[in-house]
């Protein structure tokens, strides 16, 4: 009865479409923030046996902070040991000819994963439930073809949001295939079973990257089986600042 009683008192599942849109909103302003913030990541790449155990195992830590929009990535540690001083050196100074091309406007090509909020402009969304005070979103590729960065792997794409309804912030999401991909007409790799896992967390005022699982299967050339998982872990969130002359300020610690 109580249980009954509960759930007559909670409010009817919204439109998920709505709730889809209000929600890239936010994105866009999560994805303004994140270029207002240095922070750590942490790249862990792994090939895997075919039960999942893996087979090896590399790592590379980063800083990243944001010229005009753009990451500029700085690596200082391999397989969790500080690269060499002559190595820093020469990563330094092609970061520096990096956000120096950014602000003269040359073109770079800085990351090829298209920005969350256009991944959201794809797809189809559907409210199914409420889960620990989370509204959850299943969606599903919108019909045709779009105008996306791997949009051939995008529209077999479906999966699940899980949204701070009252805040309209993402949360975490979780994503798989269904069918599979592939590239070079199939002669190049054929992807059978493709998953990722996002989740955020609350710095300051706004929900930030936390932490990004990829996890891929299927075969290059017909013949080769892979497996591989690739992990990318954030950290150290700080709010820069940047002068009129595009010159980075210290970063201040965000509350």
């Amino acid at each position: 009865m109580a249980a009954l009683a509960a759930s007559a008192a909670e409010p009817p599942l919204p439109d998920g479409d709505a709730v889809a849109r209000a929600l890239l909103e936010n994105t866009r302003r999560r994805e303004k923030a994140l270029d207002d913030h240095t922070y750590d990541l942490l790249e862990i790449r792994e090939e895997l046996h075919g039960d999942g155990r893996a087979k090896s195992r590399k790592t590379r830590k980063l800083l990243v902070t944001h010229v005009e929009g753009r990451p500029v990535r700085r690596q200082v540690e391999e397989n969790g040991v500080p690269l060499s001083a002559a190595r820093q050196a020469e990563v330094d100074r092609q970061a520096a000819l990096k956000a120096d091309a950014i602000r003269r406007g040359d073109v770079l090509v800085e990351d090829p994963v298209p920005r969350l909020s256009r991944i959201l402009e794809r797809y189809a969304f559907r409210s199914v439930a409420r889960e620990d005070g989370l509204l959850v979103l299943d969606f599903a590729p919108r019909p045709g073809k779009r105008d996306l960065e791997n949009d051939n792997v995008l529209r077999r794409v479906h999966g699940r949001l899980w949204v701070d309804e009252a805040r309209g912030e993402l949360v975490r999401a979780r994503m798989h295939n269904e069918g599979a991909i592939k590239w070079a007409l199939g002669l190049g790799a054929k992807v059978s079973s493709l998953t990722l896992s996002m989740a955020f967390a609350e710095v300051g005022d706004v929900y930030l990257p936390r932490r990004i699982e990829t996890e891929v299967a299927g075969r290059v050339l017909l013949f080769k089986g892979f497996r591989k998982r690739q992990v990318q872990e954030y950290g150290n969130y700080q709010r820069f600042s940047v002068s009129l002359d595009e010159t980075v300020a210290s970063p201040s610690p965000t509350p």
